[in-house]
Parts: C-alpha cells; structure tokens; sequence
C-alpha cells in the first residue's frame, strides 16, 4: 500500500487529500495517512526514474537523512565518537541495510521526527523561535506521514514549552 499511491498521483496529478489505496476496495480510500511520501516518490517519477525504483530512491534518500539527523543529534547529546558510532550503527545494521531498501515510508517519519528532537532541543537551548517553528514543521511531517510517530515525541516537546513558559 506505500507504494501503490505514488504512480496515481504522478499519473493523475496531485490530490494529497484523497489518497487512493486499494486494501480496502471501492472507493480506495485511507484517510489516515497523508501522502507526503508518495508525493515526494511521483516528483522523482516525473524525472524519468520507473515507479519501483523512484518509490525505493524515496525511500533510501529519506533513509540518509534520518542516518544525518541521528549523527548530528548524538553528537549533539553526546559527542563526536557516539555520533560516528551510532552513524555506523545505523548505516550498517542488518536491519538498517535491509529495510533503507524496501518502499517504505518509515524512514521520512523517522526523519521528521528526529529532525523535531533535534531542532526542539536547539530552540531549548537558544530560546530562538526559528528553531521553535522548524521543530513544529519537522514534527507535522514525521505526524502526517505516519501519525502513529507523531504520539511518541508530541509529549517530550510539550514538556520544553512548559518548561520555557515557567522561565519566562
């Protein structure tokens, strides 16, 4: 179902708000996810890539954006050493090579979830809105393309704006 809705919206054009899925029949509809990732797999499509290898081209270039963020937020946290070593971890699991292939868009959640650790823990430090509002984008897209992702860093976020209120 991840990849299916990608080629109708590079055949048909865009309609983010009625993506067509065809587990449940007639109408295909499933509302419960927003197509950002298939949106981004028919662009690569509109370059001339066939819709496997664009949908799994997706898939990895999100895949080395969540490796970028995972680096930068253990560097961050806990030096340059645990961020080469969790880089490595990540990059070269088993589990890491074998799913940065598939169609999946676990990684572009992944990405937008990390990115909104990272950026949140920037406006913490900083007090600067920018990384406030680039912590809210990157939490909608990680929240929109898998709202189950979304949960799981909404209440650590929660906690640094209260946190920030109390301070003034």
């Amino acid at each position: 179902p991840t990849a299916h809705p990608a080629s109708p919206l590079y055949q048909a054009g865009f309609d983010l708000f009625h993506p067509q899925l065809p587990v449940f029949g007639p109408p295909s509809l499933l509302p419960c996810e927003f197509p950002l990732f298939q949106a981004a797999a028919s662009r690569v499509m509109h370059l001339g890539v066939a819709p496997d290898a664009a949908v799994r081209l997706t898939a990895r270039i999100c895949f080395l954006i969540t490796a970028a963020l995972v680096w930068r937020l253990l560097v961050d946290l806990a030096g340059e050493a645990a961020g080469l070593a969790g880089l490595a971890a990540f990059l070269f699991s088993p589990l890491g090579l074998l799913v940065s292939r598939m169609s999946l868009i676990e990684y572009m959640a992944t990405a937008g979830a990390l990115a909104f650790g990272l950026w949140g823990l920037r406006w913490h430090e900083t007090g600067k809105w920018r990384w406030y509002v680039a912590a809210l984008v990157a939490g909608a897209v990680g929240l929109l393309v898998k709202s189950t992702t979304g949960a799981i860093y909404l209440v650590p976020l929660m906690v640094l704006v209260l946190s920030a209120l109390r301070r003034g």
